[in-house]
């Protein structure tokens, strides 16, 4: 009396629409011949990872204190997190485009920040400054 039908499936990259808004519909029909369908919200293409804009410290920055200014700028909104020297990652701020924060390190010395921004896609990019505190 029934039959189990596969769905066909047009695939494509997503990249091939990145920046587009696409939307995506259903039809489903019985053994009657009756069919329904369904219109799906659109949604904005996005496998491009953030860029970062600014990233304070620079490379080899000397600081002749234990405070280090941390300012991160991306390209679209999203998550930016930062580890110091292998320690667990903070949050900087999250929907944000930008943020500032000064960090005081526990002793003086080369050290190492890890930065990693992540989109609402889930894209992500990392980067990493090596810096000095006196």
């Amino acid at each position: 009396i029934g039959e189990n039908q596969q769905c066909k499936i047009v695939s494509t990259s997503p990249s091939t629409y990145e920046g587009q808004t696409v939307s995506y519909y259903f039809t489903v029909s019985d053994l009657f011949f009756s069919q329904t369908s369904k219109i799906g919200k659109g949604i904005k293409i996005d496998t491009m990872p953030p860029t970062f804009n600014t990233v304070t410290p620079a490379e080899n920055q000397v600081f002749d204190s234990a405070y280090v200014d941390l300012h991160v700028e991306i390209n679209e909104l999203g998550e930016i997190i930062y580890a110091i020297d292998g320690e667990s990652p903070k949050k900087l701020c999250s929907k944000c485009l930008s943020n500032e924060k000064t960090i005081r390190l526990k002793y003086p010395g080369m050290h190492l920040i890890e930065i990693t921004a992540t989109d609402f896609a889930g894209n992500s990019a990392d980067i990493t400054r090596h810096f000095e505190t006196n």
